[in-house]
């Protein structure tokens, strides 16, 4: 009775002692996290400062050094972010597309690197190899909605700015992404009655009225 009450009572320490290893590990694992969360976060704000007082080409060197030598030692999405972020602050666009382009097919570890990707591409008008990229993730099963909404978006923006050529541009693609969207349809309809094609206009009009009258 003596010996099993024993063997009870290691096997109580030993649980205790075994969820008490899990707790501190965890709580280790936790406090590393936000120390490089803060550290990201000090770096970010460290790099952007140092551009906005100083635009020399060695203070963005430094900048764009601090963020690459981060990444290489966290690799996270977060310094993936601050080492884009930097490139596009130092004006290296061609630099933050070829690191997202390297990464974003890794959605596990950077789940949003191939939207930054595509909102980028869109940015700077390389609508083809955005239209590319979301045919990709509509075929890995990602939501059409999901990359409609992104051309959508920057039609949006290209409209703000009277920049009709973007609009359509814009438009255009995401009409191969969902050739039957009424929304898409409409933009593209008005948008070209805005720059003056009305041949075009009516011909996305009646696109429109078509796709209306099936539902």
């Amino acid at each position: 009775m003596k010996t099993t009450l024993r063997y009870i009572v290691i096997a109580l320490i030993l649980i205790a002692s075994v969820y008490l290893l899990i707790n501190i590990v965890s709580r280790y694992q936790k406090e590393t996290k936000d120390n490089n969360s803060q550290k990201i976060g000090q770096a970010f704000d460290n790099s952007t400062g140092a551009l906005l007082n100083d635009s020399t080409t060695k203070a963005v060197d430094n900048s764009i050094s601090n963020a690459v030598s981060i990444f290489t030692n966290d690799s996270s999405e977060k310094s993936l972010k601050l080492m884009i972020d930097t490139y596009l602050a130092s004006k290296k666009v061609d630099s933050a597309i070829y690191y997202l382009d390297k990464y974003y097919k890794d959605t596990t570890k950077y789940p949003s690197a191939y939207i930054d990707l595509i909102n980028l591409l869109i940015n700077e008008k390389e609508y083809d190899k955005a239209l590319a990229i979301s045919k990709e993730r509509i075929t890995q099963g990602y939501k059409k909605s999901i990359f409609t909404d992104i051309f959508y978006s920057w039609s949006q923006y290209f409209f703000k700015i009277k920049d009709n050529v973007g609009v359509i541009r814009t438009m255009e693609k995401g009409l191969e992404i969902e050739p039957k969207n009424p929304e898409v349809l409409k933009y593209l309809a008005e948008s070209y009655k805005n720059a003056g094609l009305k041949e075009k206009s009516d011909y996305y009009y009646k696109q429109l009225s078509k796709f209306s009258k099936k539902q």
